[in-house]
């Protein structure tokens, strides 16, 4: 069963990965947009936790999983930031459960 307060908790997640990307932005450019798309998937994945259905829950984990499997390899360069999305991940996968 999904508690509300759960969902909250993921959203105010998923906001503070905002922030830490939102860090990073001066290298918006010369990541190709990666930057600005990876803010973009995040305030996808707080819309789809508005109305958290199962399957709106499985699309935000597929979305922070394919930003876990972006930001992985830089993980020396951004521990926060992996570390911030790995957590989500995690979070999203309890919850799918």
């Amino acid at each position: 069963m999904i508690i509300m307060t759960d969902i909250e908790e993921v959203i105010k997640d998923v906001e503070q990965i905002e922030e830490i990307l939102e860090g990073f932005l001066s290298y918006d450019s010369e990541s190709g947009g990666l930057v600005s798309q990876s803010i973009q998937n995040m305030v996808e994945i707080k819309e789809l936790l508005k109305n958290p259905s199962a399957t709106n829950i499985k699309q935000a984990l597929s979305k922070a999983q394919a930003s876990y499997d972006v930001f992985s390899p830089y993980e020396s360069q951004a521990p926060d930031l992996v570390s911030a999305v790995k957590s989500l991940v995690n979070k999203l996968n309890n919850l799918v459960k």
